[in-house]
């Protein structure tokens, strides 16, 4: 049986400022918010970002709203009632994330991506699989989701149909969610902390962003910082900017450990970009991500495995993946390495045009990840203290991060040579 369950503001508000505790500092003190219209000015300042939920957070709600209804003694839910994956669920469009369906060994949880919705669950049963499970899992690319029930899927070849498989127009979807969204929804208090921790550089999503041991945007305001001070740009290059594909393991649905495969998509979408190989740039990510499991098949799955031990991208097997990977376009390319990132070995690379599969391990914020290497920077401050970074594709965002390359000795890379 499906559920549907909104639950209180109350309840909503009590999930959300413990996460929000959890993720950032949430002042002793803050201004009265006053009136209703200061508080729907307030909220106007907001933008998506700062009333975004993510995957992590979502998961969060997920387990708390379990707790609690097991507690009420009304659920089929135990103890041992875990998640066992989530799933990005998508607008009408198929580009913005609109909720999560949070996969359990028994039943599931669909969480918003927002917060000012009426409630921050969506949907739930504590029996039944999620309605877009009716169709075939290894053949869904995105799942859309428009309201409670409502899903369609993204095949392969593109093609949007319905759970029950019939093909349907993009055009005949209806954006009802978002609709649904409105400052109301929110606590006071809640829309009070975000205010005020935006208003001091702190993020809902990433307070600690360009801080010691987190995710690196802007290399200036991490060095600043870090080690105080201001600091300049010394050298640089950036030839592969334009050409960059920012494919995320999020992207790739029904896989896990999959850093280094779509690590591996990155190289040979950006690859085709620049060199305007034809097969590759008109191929989407996930064609080229599927290819990839074609060569590991192909290969008795010694490249990548999934689950069980030694999950995740086989390190010295790497180099022959990524150029049987890009055979499947008929395109030849050397792999040298490995090799421990220094300063001038970067520079070589990214100066001559090439592109690095960089292996971290215990890597701050990643852990054990793979990412691509594709532009570096020196930075210089007033004392001539220099700080250098390194720009990748961290497979997780869409767009670049930073990773200090005095943090790097102790990894490993590979080198793409396009010669």
């Amino acid at each position: 049986m499906l559920k549907r369950k909104f639950v209180s503001r109350k309840v909503v508000s009590f999930l959300l400022a413990f996460v929000f505790a959890l993720s950032t500092f949430i002042p002793v003190q803050a201004a009265e918010m006053g009136t209703e219209k200061n508080l729907v000015a307030k909220y106007s300042e907001l933008g998506d970002n700062d009333l975004f939920v993510t995957e992590e957070v979502a998961t969060y709600i997920a387990k708390f709203f379990i707790n609690d209804m097991v507690a009420t003694g009304q659920t089929e839910w135990t103890q041992q009632t875990n998640v066992e994956s989530v799933v990005a669920l998508y607008d009408e469009t198929g580009m913005d994330v609109m909720g999560y369906s949070i996969e359990l060994n028994q039943g599931y949880i669909v969480v918003s991506a927002y917060i000012d919705m009426p409630s921050i669950i969506l949907e739930w049963s504590d029996e039944a699989e999620p309605l877009y499970q009716e169709s075939e899992p290894e053949e869904i690319e995105k799942v859309l989701y428009t309201n409670t029930l409502e899903y369609y899927c993204v095949d392969k070849a593109g093609e949007l149909r319905t759970v029950d498989g019939l093909e349907v127009s993009q055009n005949e979807l209806q954006d009802s969610l978002s609709k649904m969204r409105d400052v109301t929804n929110v606590d006071e208090d809640l829309i009070q902390d975000i205010v005020v921790s935006k208003e001091q550089n702190a993020s809902l999503l990433s307070p600690q962003d360009n801080s010691s041991g987190q995710i690196i945007t802007d290399p200036f305001t991490y060095a600043k910082n870090v080690y105080g001070g201001t600091w300049s740009a010394l050298e640089w290059a950036n030839n592969w900017e334009n050409y960059m594909n920012f494919s995320s393991t999020s992207d790739f649905l029904w896989h896990n450990n999959h850093c280094g495969p779509t690590a591996i998509t990155n190289i040979i979408k950006s690859y085709g970009n620049k060199y305007n190989v034809s097969s590759i740039k008109n191929s989407s990510s996930q064609s080229v991500f599927n290819r990839l499991m074609d060569v590991n098949a192909e290969n008795g799955y010694n490249y990548f495995k999934e689950n069980g031990d030694g999950a995740g991208t086989t390190v010295s097997t790497t180099s022959d993946f990524i150029k049987k990977g890009f055979k499947k376009f008929n395109v030849n390319v050397q792999v040298y390495g490995m090799y421990s990132p220094t300063y001038q070995d970067i520079k070589n690379a990214t100066t001559g045009n090439r592109l690095m599969y960089l292996i971290v391990w215990n890597n701050k914020p990643y852990g054990n990840h793979a990412v691509v290497g594709y532009a570096y920077n020196r930075l210089k401050n007033q004392k001539g203290d220099l700080s250098s970074y390194l720009k990748i594709a961290d497979g997780w965002s869409h767009e670049g991060r930073y990773l200090p390359i005095s943090t790097l000795a102790n990894d490993k890379y590979y080198e793409a040579y396009f010669g």
